[in-house]
């Protein structure tokens, strides 16, 4: 399975706790400003936070479209914005035409708007 994901190693695992679909969505209109900001169209719940399922060492996943015109340092500058609005390690996984159906079909079977 091919996956077109990024992480950056900010440090954001100190201390955790579980994090909720609902914590998420409670910071829903910061995070879109801040996914915008820094060179995403559209950003994305998926994986175990939006299922629920998350516990103390869970990432936190969103699928990005990109907007048409990014910053250079994208996506590593909004990787950064994220984990320090949650503070859990966050996976950014870009949409993209050449992503594997198998990841396709898990991300529509889980994904949430914000």
């Amino acid at each position: 399975m091919q996956r077109f994901g990024y992480t950056a190693d900010t440090g954001a695992r100190a201390s955790l706790a579980k994090l909720t679909k609902q914590d998420i969505l409670a910071r829903r209109e910061e995070i879109t400003r801040l996914a915008r900001a820094h060179g995403a169209a559209d950003i994305r719940l998926f994986g175990s936070v939006a299922r629920d399922e998350a516990d103390e060492a869970s990432d936190v996943d969103f699928l990005v479209t990109p907007a048409d015109n990014t910053p250079p340092f994208f996506p590593g500058g909004l990787i950064a914005a994220l984990e320090d609005l949650p503070g859990h390690e966050v996976q950014i996984t870009l949409s993209s035409p050449r992503m594997g159906e198998r990841l396709r079909e898990v991300i529509a079977r889980d994904r949430v708007a914000l």
